[in-house]
Parts: structure tokens; C-alpha cells; sequence
């Protein structure tokens, strides 16, 4: 019978040192820190090509759930959810159609080594804007306000340019969405162990 490796925080093996831990599975947006953006799309990661097919509007049901989930082990301690507009390593914010941060969005962030969720405490709006910001930090060093690895290295936003030692920190990742009503879909994170 066949038996498949089970996969230990994925690192690059040809990486002389450790390297910042990435999102393997989001609902609700991207892996990457995204840039091309326009009205009709979020664009394409960060370290894509220009000619990168951008992605579909994001969306999220109405009584549905932020999950991201980690390829390495994460400092929980700096999964701290913003208390105000443009506060916290994660923010979830309704916004105007400016991309303006008119509110936090009321919810409970749950978190471990490997994942975080936040639900809010009322039904997304269907019609509503929002975003989730990620805050990894602008360099290879955790700081205070970011979210960073156990290994002590920040979230690393564009793994299209490489997974090599000390690759971490750059762009915040900002996912903009939708909220929309409720449907059969369902959702199944790709968790890496």
C-alpha cells in the first residue's frame, strides 16, 4: 500500500538556516501579499509575473469564519487581534468602498502553533466590505506588533520570491472581501503537520 511522508514544518532543504513560516490555507484570501489590485480584483501575488492570472473577488458567507493555517510553528503570543482601525499584527475591519477602515469588526481570535480562526460576534453583512490585515513585519527580525514564527522569524508574505534562510518580513498581507449569503459550500483547510 502506498504511504505518503508526513510533512514536519516545511523548510526549503537547500536553505542554510531557518526560514519564516507562510500561510499554507487561508479562507478569505491569499497566501501571499498581493499587488496589481484593481476594483474587480484583488490581483496576484507578490513575486508572480506580470502577466499572473489576478484573482477572483474574495468572499466570505454570512455565518462563516476567518482560518489561516501555518506551515511551521507560530509565537502565539504575537497573534494579537487589533482593537482599533489599523492596530494589532491581525486586523479585521469593515472598510467603505475606498478601502477606508470605518470599524474593527467584533469577534473572537482563537489561535494555537499551527492556526488561528476568528468568527464574528454578528453575521458578516452580505454586501458588507472588509479586510484582514496580516502584519509580518518590513525586515528578517520580530518586532513588537508582528506576527512571527516560534523559530523567531516574522511571517513571511511572498514565498514566490523564496524560501531561503531568513526569508521573512515584507509587505503586510491585506485581504479585501465580501460578505455574501449562505450557501452549501464548504471549506477545508490545507493543514501541514
Amino acid at each position: 500500500p502506498f504511504a505518503s511522508p508526513r510533512i514536519q514544518g516545511i523548510q526549503n532543504p537547500s536553505a542554510t538556516g531557518p526560514v519564516g513560516p507562510m500561510i499554507s490555507s487561508i479562507n478569505g484570501g491569499a497566501g501571499c501579499a498581493l499587488t496589481g489590485s484593481t476594483y474587480a480584483s484583488p490581483g496576484h501575488c507578490v513575486g508572480g509575473g506580470g502577466s499572473d492570472t489576478a484573482y477572483q473577488p474574495f468572499d466570505l458567507v454570512e455565518d462563516g469564519f476567518i482560518d489561516v493555517q501555518f506551515n511551521q510553528a507560530m509565537n502565539v503570543s504575537t497573534l494579537v487581534l487589533g482593537a482599533s482601525c489599523n492596530s494589532g499584527a491581525v486586523r479585521v475591519e469593515a472598510v467603505d468602498g475606498s478601502g477606508n477602515c470605518t470599524g474593527v469588526v467584533a469577534g473572537t481570535l482563537t489561535a494555537d502553533t499551527r492556526s488561528m480562526r476568528f468568527k464574528p460576534t454578528q453575521p458578516w453583512t452580505v454586501g458588507g466590505n472588509y479586510r484582514l490585515t496580516l502584519v509580518p513585519g518590513a525586515n528578517a527580525t520580530c518586532a513588537a506588533g508582528e506576527i512571527c514564527g516560534h523559530n523567531g522569524l516574522p511571517l513571511n508574505p511572498d514565498p514566490l520570491n523564496g524560501g531561503e534562510a531568513a526569508d521573512a518580513g515584507g509587505a503586510n498581507m491585506i485581504m479585501r472581501f465580501m460578505g455574501v449569503a449562505a450557501n452549501d459550500d464548504v471549506y477545508l483547510p490545507l493543514k501541514m503537520e
